[in-house]
């Protein structure tokens, strides 16, 4: 946990030079249909897993370049299904969250963060299996377990692999569910 808060650091250490680009409402209203339109169940589809978490303890960070230091956690949203012929679909999506503004930023983890897998918007998931309360899934170069460990976070359990190195999520808030 060590060191992606260092690599959090890094990441904003080393960006923050950079201007935030600034997003139409248009573009946002868009993003939020293409999620509205994934999260729909049609005839014979059927949700597997949604959520949301928060995986950091609040952060201090000018991310807007307004000078003023907001409150942010970093957090994840995610969603699968089921569709009618058996196969999976869905998404992740990792994020810093404004605390007092009740918003995700998704803009500026899509631009100034770790770029495999991407961050943001765009992260589909892949190569999904369902045992029992816990649901796998693949996501750019990497190979997430979700298990619903009942309500809150408390009892839900993330690991996440890289490959190379297997790391459980230490999560501060939301609810991993998995429907049967």
């Amino acid at each position: 946990m060590r060191s992606l808060f260092f690599i959090l650091f890094l990441s904003l250490t080393l960006f923050a030079q950079e201007k935030p680009k600034v997003r139409n409402h248009a573009k946002k209203t868009k993003v939020l249909s293409e999620f509205a339109k994934l999260e729909t169940l049609k005839k014979g589809e059927q949700m597997v897993l949604k959520g949301k978490v928060i995986y950091s303890e609040p952060l201090r960070f000018d991310y807007d370049k307004d000078g003023k230091k907001n409150n942010v956690v970093m957090a994840s949203r995610f969603f699968a299904k089921r569709l009618s012929d058996n196969n999976y679909t869905g998404y992740i999506q990792r994020f810093l969250y404004d605390i007092d503004k009740k918003k995700a930023i998704t803009w500026y983890s899509k631009k100034n963060m770790l770029s495999e897998p991407p961050f943001g918007i765009d992260t589909a998931i892949s190569h999904v299996k369902v045992y029992g309360k816990t649901v796998e899934f693949d996501s750019g170069k990497l190979h997430y377990s979700m298990t619903d460990g009942g309500e809150g976070y408390i009892s839900d359990k993330i690991i996440v692999s890289d490959g190379i190195r297997t790391k459980q999520v230490e999560m501060f808030g939301g609810n991993v569910k998995v429907f049967k």
